[in-house]
């Protein structure tokens, strides 16, 4: 589906069932609440894959890790905005209005990618010949398996900081604030670091920038082990956020400078659903 021209309506598809999911977080119900999650999901599974791969079709040469990093800042944006703003909601308004804010923010991507499509041509990188047997070969290389590997190890560890550190706040009577704040902490830290590190990647080699990534992780985490509570656990945020900034521009890099544009929808594909397969594990 990416590699056959469907980039922007992967895209359009994914932030769909976001707002999809965002309404039917607005019901008391668990069960709705549980479909809406499945769709939620599925929707993440369609956009992530499709932005990568338009963003490895718009670089310049040589600018690769560049561009990831910006694509990687803009997320890191989110995770400043979206935690701060919406624990405050969640607090003070309570979460159905949080969710109906979330739902009317989603319509603010659809609208700009309707924009860009009318604008941006993207080329159908995949012949009709072409088939999947050969995709496959181009992405068995050491690179691609590597950074796959490493980024399911990496979101098993993560994830477990998404699940419990929140609950964890939660037990000993702390608001959703208080990890609203950690987590924004993080975002904040990593957005230049995460440009930085892309330009980095190109010149110096993402492999030398993702170890970088990694070994401040495992100080920021280890550090968290310790000291839990604030005001020493934003320190440990800030710290995770410089380590994601370097880390994941550079274990993209890593992954994909060596796929063919004919193959990196696929290999897109293959690199998230690893990560998936690691935030499900994580908590388990």
């Amino acid at each position: 589906m990416y590699d056959r021209g469907f980039k922007f309506e992967s895209l359009i598809l994914g932030c769909s069932t976001s707002l999809i999911a965002s309404i039917t977080y607005c019901f008391p119900d668990i069960r709705v609440v549980a479909v809406g999650r499945i769709i939620h999901g599925l929707g993440i599974g369609v956009f992530l894959p499709a932005s990568v791969s338009i963003v490895l079709d718009m670089a310049l040469e040589g600018q690769v890790g560049e561009t990831l990093g910006w694509k990687s800042a803009m997320y890191g944006i989110s995770q400043v905005v979206g935690p701060s703003v919406g624990t405050y909601l969640a607090d003070f308004f309570g979460f159905q209005t949080t969710f109906a804010v979330t739902a009317a923010i989603c319509i603010v991507p659809l609208t700009l990618l309707y924009a860009a499509k009318r604008k941006v041509t993207l080329p159908e990188t995949v012949h009709k010949r072409y088939k999947s047997k050969s995709r496959l070969a181009d992405i068995k290389n050491a690179g691609f398996i590597a950074s796959t590997l490493a980024t399911a190890l990496h979101t098993i560890g993560y994830s477990g900081i998404l699940t419990f550190l929140p609950a964890f706040y939660d037990a000993i009577g702390f608001g959703t604030v208080i990890y609203g704040l950690y987590a924004a902490i993080a975002g904040a830290s990593s957005i230049g670091v995460r440009i930085f590190g892309g330009k980095q990647a190109d010149r110096r080699g993402p492999r030398d920038v993702a170890l970088l990534g990694c070994a401040i992780l495992l100080i920021s985490y280890t550090g968290l082990c310790f000291y839990p509570l604030p005001p020493l656990a934003y320190l440990m945020a800030f710290i995770m956020g410089i380590g994601l900034g370097f880390w994941v521009p550079g274990i993209q890099l890593l992954g994909f400078k060596d796929i063919k544009p004919e193959a990196r929808g696929l290999g897109s594909s293959i690199y998230f659903t690893c990560a998936d397969l690691g935030l499900l594990l994580g908590p388990i």
